[in-house]
């Protein structure tokens, strides 16, 4: 599972890649098959359901350029159910030493995957 740690500033970071990462990135993941885990770090709350919800309103916004056909709404559909219903490890509390430890964070909020 990709840990994507949301900054206070509201920019988002790909721990395992140790990069910004967008909102349309995020949907490309998901699409593609990844699963992820999507962290305030100031809270630690799992804010993984809201911000596949933001990725998909900003990939249907873009449909002219990007496009959004049945099957990658089916994807990012699935990934929002599947985050709601197991709540994503929901009220884990987000260790942001485990992040910058060596080798970073590997899994969800609060535990490996």
């Amino acid at each position: 599972m990709r840990t994507i740690i949301k900054h206070a500033n509201r920019r988002l970071y790909d721990a395992s890649e140790r990069r910004a990462i967008t909102l349309m990135e995020i949907s490309r993941l998901v699409i593609g098959g990844e699963s992820i885990s999507v962290v305030d770090r100031a809270s630690g709350e799992d804010i993984t359901v809201v911000t596949l919800l933001q990725s998909l309103l900003e990939r249907l916004r873009r449909r002219s350029s990007e496009g959004l056909g049945l099957e990658d709404a089916d994807r990012l559909v699935a990934a929002l159910k599947t985050a709601m219903v197991a709540g994503t490890r929901a009220g884990d509390p987000y260790d942001s030493e485990a992040e910058t430890s060596v080798g970073g964070r590997t899994g969800a909020a609060g535990g490996s995957a």
